[in-house]
């Protein structure tokens, strides 16, 4: 974090990874902070440099698998529903294949196994998990739905984040409680590290904000009950209609809500 005499304003300048490239688009990330930085969404891009950028320092709070993330479902929610519901093909257009990890989970895995040489036997339980994974939201997306998706409302493809951990989110303040101020709606939250945003399903984006609940170490003690997961899928749905101007009161219904709750528990399991 920089900043210089005789002015307010405070910069981040992020050096990238030593080798990163080779895994991560840059341009593409660059891209994406040029439009979604002056959304309010993520940090202004201010300057690039070969190896890194200078951004905006984004004012607030991170979080860790110890911070009970349930205070903090309203604003995230209403991030991702402005993040899936924006616009970025002039930033990068649409894909024609779809979802953007299934394609980025065969090219890890090639790697996987071309880098493990004679022992790529130790793949293929990897490989054989990503192609059951594949197969099984495919028969969940074909499944027919007992409400309305109502796909003008949830967007089937949208620009996601695909990497929403607690360190990839600052929250304007902490909700903690300790302060004795509830959730008045007053919380934003901005996204961080857009290295790996791309098209994807939404559902991606709200499992893994699911699966954040347990930690890096992945403490199945602390995944949040049904309640929690129907609070969360409800802000994002009431965010999503207050994005595309629609009435929530008569369009999240709790039939709603608990079908969109059950399909992100199915893209949990690829988020994971």
């Amino acid at each position: 974090c920089c900043s210089a005499p005789g002015h307010a304003a405070r910069v981040a300048v992020r050096f990238f990874g030593r080798g990163s490239g080779a895994v991560l688009d840059r341009a593409r990330e660059q891209a994406l902070m040029a439009r979604l930085g002056p959304e309010g969404l993520s940090p202004v891009l201010c300057a690039r440099f070969p190896g890194g950028v200078v951004q905006t320092f984004v004012e607030g709070v991170t979080l860790d698998a110890c911070t009970q993330l349930a205070p903090y479902h309203r604003a995230y929610a209403a991030t991702l529903a402005r993040l899936h519901t924006t616009d970025c093909r002039a930033a990068l257009p649409r894909p024609a294949h779809g979802p953007c990890i299934w394609p980025l989970l065969d090219r890890w895995l090639g790697e996987l196994t071309a880098c493990l040489g004679p022992a790529q036997a130790c793949a293929q339980p990897f490989v054989t998990e990503a192609r059951a994974l594949r197969a099984h939201i495919a028969r969940v997306a074909e499944q027919p739905q007992p409400v309305s998706r109502d796909d003008n409302l949830v967007p089937a493809l949208c620009l996601c984040h695909n990497d929403t951990s607690a360190f990839n989110v600052v929250f304007s303040h902490r909700l903690d409680g300790s302060d004795g101020s509830p959730d008045d709606g007053t919380c934003r939250a901005t996204l961080i590290d857009l290295e790996y945003a791309d098209y994807n399903d939404p559902h991606f984006d709200l499992g893994n904000h699911v699966c954040e609940h347990c930690g890096l170490e992945t403490d199945l003690v602390l995944w949040p009950s049904a309640a929690a997961q129907r609070d969360f899928v409800r802000h994002y749905l009431c965010a999503l209609c207050a994005c595309r101007g629609r009435d929530a009161a008569a369009v999240v219904t709790d039939a709603l809500v608990e079908q969109e709750r059950v399909r992100t528990l199915h893209w949990c399991l690829v988020s994971h």
